[in-house]
This record gives structure tokens, C-alpha cells and sequence, in this order.
């Protein structure tokens, strides 16, 4: 099944998000930076300039859309 074979590429690290993602931008140490940022008070907008992504792409990180792999302890609580 799909949900099987997704699995598997996660069990066997042949999956591609994160940083083995081709069009990434974002490394794996920014996330809990995005994380810490918003809670610092930074808009989406502010967050993304300072990364030099689009704004979508820091509403997923904050939604855990994508990069959820991470373990960020901050909201891990919430």
C-alpha cells in the first residue's frame, strides 16, 4: 500500500524531506530558530525575509506542514 511504502522510506532513510529535499532552502538547524522567532513576537513576513523564504514557507514550518520530522521543544508542550 502507499501508506506502507511511505514507511518503509521513512524506516529506511530513503525518504526525501528535509535536507535531502532538492529544492530545499531551509537547513534543519533553522527551524528551531523559526520557532523561537515567532515566539519572540516576528511576524510570518519578518521570519520569512530573514531566512530568504517565502512566507507560505514559514506558515508550514509553524503548522508543521513540512520539517515536522524535527523535534522542536518549544511547542512540543503547547
Amino acid at each position: 500500500s502507499c501508506q506502507a511504502n511511505q514507511g518503509d522510506r521513512i524506516k529506511h532513510s530513503t525518504d526525501c524531506r528535509g535536507m535531502k529535499h532538492h529544492a530545499r532552502i531551509l537547513v534543519e538547524e533553522d527551524i528551531p530558530r523559526i520557532f523561537l522567532a515567532r515566539k519572540e513576537g516576528k511576524t510570518l513576513a519578518q521570519i520569512a525575509e530573514e531566512f530568504g523564504v517565502a512566507l507560505p514557507t514559514i506558515h508550514n514550518v509553524l503548522t508543521r506542514e513540512t520539517w515536522k520530522h524535527i523535534e522542536v521543544k518549544e511547542i512540543d508542550h503547547e
